[in-house]
């Protein structure tokens, strides 16, 4: 293996296989709650695939960030950043 990681594209997403952190995240909850505590695991992959398949179709060519993107400017409440004026200020005067 290469001891140095040198990615494509400055802002190419960590991924591990095929999967970027949020998909993976996104496959393994339904495996690990449903599969594991109520033991269906045939079903928590099903639910995993399809939660899986919903959230590309809804990235879509948009990019990894999109959701992010998404959750700044609706969620103003929930979802805070450091480094960002609030969302929902519109116009600064002055």
């Amino acid at each position: 293996m290469d001891k140095y990681y040198l990615p494509k594209s400055l802002d190419e997403p960590f991924r591990i296989y095929i999967l970027t952190i949020d998909e993976l995240i996104l496959l393994i909850v339904p495996i690990l709650v449903i599969g594991f505590i109520f033991h269906q695991i045939v079903l928590g992959f099903m639910l995993g695939i399809g939660g899986l398949t919903l959230i590309k179709k809804f990235k879509g060519e948009q990019g990894h960030f999109y959701l992010v993107h998404l959750a700044y400017w609706y969620l103003p409440d929930i979802i805070q950043f450091k480094v960002t004026p609030p969302s929902y200020i519109r116009e600064y005067l002055g």
